[in-house]
């Protein structure tokens, strides 16, 4: 839905309609599976798989390395506080020696992660971090 209409807008307006092109992507074990490569191989034979070797992903792909690095951490750490304010707030209502357990049901998963994830749009949606990639 995206490399794919991106590839043909790319032939179409340089007007190279049988342009093959390179799609070059991690290793994980679905894109190197026989049925992702004989997938593409017959839906798109002018696309080429090509695959970044392992541990190099921050030379070959620098938005891995930093774009979505910071996004990354950015939920991380706001994952980690609500944890900790949870935890806390546990801790000031149980007594001692009592076992604190943190609410990991899907519903407050689910309430908690538009607030992980704006935070991590604010880390992100900089100027500055995008021109370095």
């Amino acid at each position: 839905h995206i490399v794919v209409p991106y590839f043909q807008k790319l032939r179409t307006d340089r007007n190279l309609p049988n342009q093959r092109c390179i799609l070059y992507i991690d290793c994980w074990s679905v894109h190197k599976s026989t049925e992702f490569l004989d997938w593409i191989r017959g839906t798109f034979p002018w696309i080429y798989v090509q695959f970044c070797p392992g541990g190099c992903t921050s030379i070959f792909q620098p938005c891995d390395a930093l774009p979505q690095r910071v996004l990354k951490t950015a939920i991380k750490h706001a994952c980690h506080a609500d944890v900790v304010n949870e935890a806390l707030q546990l801790l000031k209502t149980r007594g001692d020696g009592e076992v604190v357990l943190l609410d990991r049901t899907v519903g407050t998963l689910r309430d908690r992660t538009p607030h992980w994830l704006i935070k991590a749009h604010d880390a992100i949606n900089k100027q500055s971090l995008i021109k370095k990639v």
